[in-house]
């Protein structure tokens, strides 16, 4: 096992967006730094990756089927709330 965490650009827009990860790949956390959305996950660097489907829903969207909650990013000052979801493994 060979763990480290890595952080992902999140979209400002609302949608579906992936990330090649290992499948037991791990979300850690969620925020705003230098004034840009992003995850950080968990990954094993040994495993295999994986497309992983991630989505980005605006407060009041619709959250798509098959999908898991991660966290919320309060970006712009708080102006705009992006909340982030996982597909299914």
């Amino acid at each position: 096992m060979n763990l480290t965490i890595y952080k992902y650009p999140i979209p400002k827009a609302s949608g579906k967006f992936a990330i090649d990860l290992p499948e037991e790949a791990r979300p850690l956390h969620v925020d705003v730094q230098e004034g840009l959305p992003w995850i950080w996950i968990e990954v094993d660097l040994d495993e295999p990756k994986k497309r992983t489907q991630f989505c980005v829903v605006y407060t009041s969207g619709t959250v798509p089927e098959d999908f898991v909650y991660v966290g919320t990013v309060l970006a712009h000052g708080g102006h705009l709330v992006l909340h982030i979801y996982r597909g299914a493994q």
